[in-house]
């Protein structure tokens, strides 16, 4: 079992809450999970969920509303809910779930899933995601100021902070914005000074509604960069000291306490095409299927069938991954 409690991760790679709820609750009461390696599926982890060796989870999600009935049974167990909440207003051509209600009205709905969290675990443990910040003839500095405005606007005393970032242009994310560009996109990646302008921008909007606004992993001038789970928001959220050693595993600018995430790569649908984490976009659609709840892990292609069974020949709690 773990030496210390940690912060589990649920998670960077997968939307856990919108997807996998089911499965998440059953691994709660069972008290742990296996997880595969991204880097190696005959790799397996167990993970200890019981709450004296869990400092707090972090929930990272745009639609946390099928977890939201269960929120009750995590603070019966003593275990601090925390979110990161992903709301950006883009259209379909950058979030195909979109396509269903429209930008707009799809931003809407989530806003109105955050004010519903935020009373329901209260605003210092839910943090707004503006992230990433995509340039494109459907989205110019404009929209986003407007976008940005309309949603601080709404969100502001809600949130312990909003957060943004600018796109990183991963391989599978170049070859996706290349396919958009075909199209006529016109996607850009910004320079320094037009990201300090941008990020100028969207300071000031924020600052006016009162909201405090951090960057991710920043690479701009004059910014430093933050850490989206850092020691101070732990503490400030959940009373608990987490300690304020950065995670090795993540980026090099990132400010990021050590977790351990819980979730598989590949099998989020919503199919977002900035989407670092290999979601099930276009030809990859099979890589989704649904999460027997009482598999100890994600049943998933290219991952192994684990059962029950092959937890005497895993690691116990190794390393944050």
């Amino acid at each position: 079992m773990s030496a210390k409690p940690r912060i589990i991760s649920a998670s960077r790679r997968t939307d856990i809450p919108a997807y996998y709820t089911p499965w998440f609750m059953q691994r709660l009461h069972e008290g742990y999970c296996l997880v595969p390696s991204p880097y190696a599926a005959d790799r397996v982890t167990r993970v200890s969920l019981r709450p004296q060796d869990v400092t707090a989870i972090v929930f990272w999600t745009r639609d946390p509303a099928p977890l939201l009935p269960h929120l009750g049974t995590l603070r019966d167990l003593g275990i601090p809910a925390l979110f990161h909440m992903t709301i950006t207003g883009y259209p379909g051509i950058f979030e195909p779930d979109a396509r269903r209600h429209g930008g707009p009205a799809n931003a809407d709905r989530a806003c109105d899933a955050l004010l519903r969290l935020a009373e329901e675990v209260g605003p210092r443990c839910v943090v707004w995601r503006y992230d990433p910040v995509i340039l494109s003839r459907h989205t110019p500095v404009t929209w986003h100021e407007n976008t940005f405005g309309t949603l601080t606007a709404r969100l502001a005393g809600h949130v312990d902070r909003g957060v943004t970032a600018f796109m990183e242009p991963y391989g599978q994310t170049r070859r996706r914005l290349r396919t958009l560009n075909a199209r006529g996109a016109e996607v850009t990646l910004p320079g320094e000074h037009e990201k300090r302008d941008i990020l100028d921008r969207l300071s000031s909007i924020a600052l006016e509604n009162g909201m405090p606004l951090s960057v991710c992993c920043a690479a701009i001038a004059g910014e430093q960069a933050a850490g989206c789970v850092d020691a101070e928001w732990i503490f400030r959220a959940t009373g608990r000291v987490a300690g304020d050693t950065r995670h090795s595993g993540q980026r090099t600018l990132c400010r990021c306490l050590p977790s351990f995430d819980i979730g598989v790569y590949g099998t989020c649908p919503r199919g977002c095409v900035y989407c670092y984490a290999g979601g099930t976009t276009d030809n990859r659609r099979h890589v989704f299927m649904p999460c027997h709840s009482h598999a100890p892990a994600f049943g998933m292609p290219g991952c192994p069938s684990l059962t029950v069974e092959t937890t005497a020949a895993t690691r116990d709690d190794g390393d944050g991954e």
